[in-house]
C-alpha cells in the first residue's frame, strides 16, 4: 500500500493521478496511454474526441507539444468513487495559467472515458 506524505493511505485515485501527471511532465505519452487507457477508451473535450489508443496518443502529443513543460500549481478540488475520479487543477504552462477539469471513468484499474476542459 503506498502512502501520502501524512502516512496514510493513498487512494488509488490519488496514485492514478499522480502517474498521470508524472508521465505528462517526462512526456512519456506512450507509457501514459498503454499503462492507464483501456484500448477502446474515449477522451471528451469541446475541442475534440479521441477515441482508442492511437488517437489518444495523438491528442496528447499534441497537447503537450503546445503547453511544452506542465507545473501543477494547485489541487483546487478532488472527488472521487470506487470507479470515478474528478478532479480540478491550475496549471502553469508555456500558454500561461489554466484551470483544467478533468473526470475519468474506470473499469479493471484503466480509463474508459476521460473528459477534459482548459479555461
Amino acid at each position: 500500500m503506498v502512502s501520502d506524505e501524512r502516512g496514510e493511505a493513498e487512494s488509488w485515485a490519488k496514485k492514478f493521478y499522480r502517474e498521470q501527471i508524472a508521465l505528462l511532465q517526462a512526456n512519456q505519452i506512450d507509457e501514459l496511454i498503454e499503462r492507464h487507457y483501456h484500448s477502446d477508451a474515449t477522451l471528451i473535450s469541446f475541442q475534440e474526441i479521441a477515441r482508442g489508443h492511437d488517437s489518444l496518443k495523438n491528442y496528447f502529443k499534441r497537447s503537450m507539444q503546445a503547453l511544452g513543460k506542465l507545473e501543477v500549481t494547485s489541487i483546487d478540488d478532488f472527488s472521487e468513487t470506487a470507479d470515478a475520479l474528478f478532479f480540478e487543477l491550475t496549471v502553469h504552462t508555456r500558454l500561461g495559467d489554466s484551470i483544467v477539469d478533468e473526470a475519468f471513468v474506470v473499469r479493471e484499474g484503466k480509463v474508459t472515458h476521460h473528459f477534459i476542459t482548459f479555461r
